[in-house]
């Protein structure tokens, strides 16, 4: 129905998927429908690594479909280390650790991995304990 719109229209819709509890679960069981980038309209998504990623609390993340889709106000000038870079944190003094073990676990399980536990998961959520 958006891409419809999109085409009869010069105002342009645009999807954000919060995809918080199921970004880093879905893909990994389910192939339908489709809700992330195999959609024209969609321009980014989130998910909380916090889940079903594996690591700590307080790891989400965002992307966008390209860098023509990020907002500019999300972006800020700061000064570090004699320079100035772009950051989209606000406070970037955090630990790395959640990040790292995000990356690891990205890492080292890979798709075939998350799929296994995913689908582990998926069986103990549905188990019934009925005979």
């Amino acid at each position: 129905m958006v891409e419809q719109y999109n085409q009869a229209t010069s105002y342009k819709v645009f999807i954000h998927v919060d995809a918080a509890s199921g970004g880093l679960f879905t893909p990994f069981v389910d192939s339908e429908p489709d809700w992330d980038f195999r959609l024209n309209n969609v321009i980014s998504i989130n998910t909380s690594g916090h889940k079903y990623g594996l690591v700590s609390p307080g790891v989400g993340w965002v992307i966008w479909r390209g860098k023509k889709y990020l907002p500019e106000e999300l972006i800020f000038e700061v000064s570090h280390l004699g320079g100035t870079m772009p950051a989209m944190a606000i406070n970037f003094s955090h630990s790395a650790s959640p990040i790292i073990g995000q990356y690891y676990n990205f890492l080292s399980f890979v798709f075939e991995g998350y799929q296994k536990i995913h689908q582990k998961t998926r069986v103990v959520a549905n188990f019934s304990g009925k005979n």
